[in-house]
């Protein structure tokens, strides 16, 4: 359920969202399910059967179900039937990823030089201020 990087998006499939640029796209959970399942498997042929049973098991569903999935996966994606870049249609098979996933790198952020050494300082400061002010309104033992 990590997210993960497909060509110039970005997707997350515990929130059913896909992020490129600045947009933030929201799909439906079977939807995310099927690019999911894809995914797991990049470059081989999913058989419809195979999607269908895994993200609709027990469930009696057409084949119209799974070609509207990946209609809006397409169209989340900024893909096309026609040209395809992410997702291949094998006639009267199944479907394929055709992008490799990549995990997504952590923040460049927490890597930067000296981040920790901010925390540090910070929690530091915090427990001494908290120290100078327990010592200074505690009671006077001989009172």
């Amino acid at each position: 359920q990590q997210g993960f990087r497909l060509g110039d998006r970005t997707v997350y499939p515990a929130l059913n969202r896909v992020v490129a640029g600045d947009d933030e796209l929201t799909v439906e959970g079977k939807v995310m399910d099927v690019l999911v399942v894809l995914a797991l498997r990049p470059g081989a042929v999913i058989p419809k059967n195979e999607l269908l049973d895994t993200v609709w098991p027990n469930q009696a569903v057409s084949d119209g179900v799974l070609v509207r999935a990946v209609h809006e996966l397409r169209s989340v994606l900024g893909d096309s039937s026609h040209e395809s870049r992410y997702i291949e249609t094998v006639p009267r098979v199944g479907y394929r990823l055709l992008e490799q996933p990549a995990p997504i790198e952590p923040s460049k952020k927490a890597n930067r030089p000296g981040f920790r050494w901010h925390i540090a300082a910070a929690t530091i400061a915090t427990v001494a201020v908290c120290a100078v002010t327990w010592q200074l309104l505690r009671p006077d033992p001989g009172e």
